[in-house]
């Protein structure tokens, strides 16, 4: 669904993936995003990015499918980039998100 959500290019659709008090450590991000309104303006931010796709490269779920993590590559205009991720998930949201490119 993440995935997808950013090929959408609509903020309130990713952010909706969110719980109300995730946290979100982004790729492009300097500082932690707490909350909705700040994962929000986080994506609003990134989805500046013309073109701006993700894809998954690689995949591993862990915990009663509570626990995922794995390899991701974002596409745009002005190129390309591989980041790992982690998320944690409770009740069907996402409560902990941490991303960050791979040197």
């Amino acid at each position: 669904k993440w995935i997808h959500s950013i090929g959408m290019q609509d903020p309130a659709v990713t952010t909706s993936l969110y719980a109300p008090n995730a946290v979100l450590i982004g790729t492009f991000a300097e500082d932690l995003a707490i909350g909705q309104d700040a994962i929000y303006m986080y994506f609003k931010g990134l989805f500046q990015k013309k073109g701006l796709q993700a894809k998954l490269v690689s995949l591993h779920v862990q915990e009663s499918d509570s626990i995922a993590s794995g390899i991701y590559k974002f596409t745009h205009s002005e190129g390309e980039a591989l980041a790992r991720f982690s998320f944690v998930f409770e009740g069907g949201k996402i409560i902990n998100h941490h991303s960050s490119l791979i040197p």
